[in-house]
């Protein structure tokens, strides 16, 4: 099992949701998959006010929350800054920058499945951006899931392509070619 195969609301939530709904809600309910609710639940989850809006803080209290954390990484701090990735993630959810960094820091830890549920989260938000995918497909490596991380890397170099990323086309195009040579390898 992958990050990729977690549910993205967990069971008994849904199960409790669905059950305080009302009859005539319940049966609509019922005839969406459960892949629709979820979308609807997350069209829910990211159109809603943050908690950073609602407490009056503004994109500069965010970004000095960030230049802390980036700070903090510098000093060598790690867990530091792991905590003031995760209070800018409970103020904004939507906060691209730091659900990429806090996943970065977990993947460099070799904690690939973590990684990979943030890196999810992040194509959530950013789904054109190109190293998210690549970095789905390191963090499938990770783990040993091959087919699935050569999947996720020739997304990532597609789309590093029609978006013009260099960067990440050329590292795609390695991780790619490391694959082969692995397979070749294997094959003998």
């Amino acid at each position: 099992m992958t990050f990729l195969d977690a549910p993205t609301i967990p069971p008994e939530v849904l199960q409790l949701w669905k059950e305080k709904q009302s009859s005539a809600f319940q049966e609509k309910i019922s005839a969406l998959s459960e892949t629709e609710f979820q979308k609807d639940y997350l069209a829910q989850f990211f159109g809603g006010p943050s908690l950073a809006s609602l407490k009056g803080l503004g994109p500069e209290h965010i970004d000095a929350l960030l230049v802390k954390a980036h700070n903090e990484l510098k000093a060598g701090s790690i867990p530091a800054a792991c905590d003031t990735l995760m209070l800018v993630m409970a103020l904004d959810p939507n906060e691209d920058r730091a659900v990429y960094t806090l996943a970065s820091i977990l993947q460099m830890k070799g904690c690939y499945y973590d990684a990979g549920l943030l890196y999810m989260r992040y194509i959530m938000l950013k789904a054109m951006e190109p190293r998210g995918y690549l970095r789905i497909g390191e963090c499938l490596l990770g783990d040993d899931h091959i087919a699935e991380a050569r999947e996720y890397i020739t997304g990532a170099l597609s789309l590093a392509t029609e978006a013009g990323d260099t960067l990440t086309q050329q590292q795609a195009k390695t991780m790619l070619s490391q694959l082969e040579q692995r397979d070749s390898a294997v094959a003998l």
